[in-house]
């Protein structure tokens, strides 16, 4: 009769060849190539939008001086940056949502689909940017940062929403039709893309909206 300790080596040689099985059954496997693609697709993208980002942040320090003359701009900017993020990357899964159920193509063109969807976002950013001003401005006066009247947080985070909102809206649109026109699968590569974007045009903008209100500030007394 044979012990546990001789069983024991035929036991883990059992298991390793069915270890092994289930691996090459995996690498045959449609799972494995869908795996591939998403690597594939994925990968490049995620390493430039790293590189995108570090320069985002090279932007930000450009207005590093106006958030020392306007304290108030530091409650606005994460939220506008992260709004702005937020509503394109759901506009973008919402597309690539209809793109896999044949409702949206290069073909088609800019259809109901299409205008529907990017019209709601817009209307979005809108209302998002409102309310956001309005957080920010009684968020300043709580904590005595009262620098900045309502109508420069409102003037701000209008502009933002109104033409960074419908540039990173129109841009999403873009490319999901191009993703998709060149056989690559929108959800693998529209969202990094259009996000790491609207961080970088949303500093940007923000530079140049500030440069506005404290040139318009000048005659209309609006900070």
């Amino acid at each position: 009769m044979k012990t546990a300790s001789e069983h024991t080596p035929s036991r883990y040689l059992v298991f390793i060849e069915n270890a092994v099985r289930k691996l090459q059954a995996f690498f045959r496997s449609e799972e494995w190539s869908r795996f591939k693609r998403i690597y594939k697709e994925s990968t490049p993208v995620a390493l430039i939008t790293v590189v995108v980002e570090i320069i985002a942040g090279l932007e930000l320090l450009r207005v590093s001086e106006y958030y020392l003359l306007l304290p108030g701009l530091l409650l606005i900017t994460p939220g506008l940056m992260e709004a702005r993020g937020n509503i394109v990357t759901s506009l973008a899964k919402r597309l690539g949502s209809s793109v896999h159920l044949g409702l949206v193509d290069w073909d088609l063109g800019i259809n109901d689909e299409i205008r529907v969807n990017f019209f709601a976002t817009i209307y979005l950013n809108i209302i998002l940017s409102l309310a956001l001003a309005l957080m920010a401005y009684f968020g300043a006066i709580l904590l005595g940062m009262t620098h900045m009247t309502l109508w420069g947080f409102l003037f701000i985070a209008l502009m933002m929403a109104v033409v960074v909102g419908s540039f990173l809206s129109l841009l999403t649109v873009l490319v999901v039709l191009l993703t998709h026109r060149y056989g690559l699968d929108p959800d693998n590569v529209t969202i990094p893309i259009v996000a790491t974007l609207g961080d970088i045009l949303t500093i940007g903008f923000l530079f140049a909206v500030i440069r506005m209100t404290l040139f318009l500030d000048q005659y209309i007394n609006i900070i």
